[in-house]
């Protein structure tokens, strides 16, 4: 019986979120010194052809939920070999910050007062009775 390659669909998600493209797969020696059944053959093109396939399933999601994914399981930072002296190591995960900032303009009027919430859909209505 084979065995899961994730514990949990939130182990895939931060496996998927996660998955660098600077990885490569072993050499034929490294694969031919690891021992039987070691990892989970998630390195280079298997461990990109598995992150591609749970992120499809990802895209399948309607766009906050994505958004909502994305923000929960991706690092928020990556690591930068630039070299650069201002370099601090990490640079910012442009993925990430993108959701989190969609997600922000599309979910303030949650956070809004109630009083504030009122005004805004009396505004947002006048200007579609302008419109119509």
């Amino acid at each position: 019986m084979m065995e899961p390659i994730f514990n949990s669909t939130e182990h895939a998600l931060r496996f998927a979120f996660a998955f660098s493209t600077q990885q490569f797969g072993r050499s034929a020696m490294a694969r031919m010194y690891a021992p039987p059944g070691s990892g989970r053959g998630l390195g280079g093109l298997d461990g990109a052809g598995q992150a591609g396939m749970i992120r499809a399933s990802v895209e399948k999601l309607s766009p906050a939920q994505q958004r909502v994914l994305v923000v929960r399981f991706a690092p928020a930072d990556l690591p930068c070999a630039c070299g650069h002296a201002c370099c601090s190591g990490h640079a910012p995960n442009r993925e990430w910050a993108a959701a989190l900032e969609w997600l922000a303009d599309h979910t303030a009027i949650l956070t809004l007062p109630r009083f504030h919430v009122q005004q805004v859909m009396q505004r947002c209505a006048g200007i579609r009775s302008r419109q119509g």
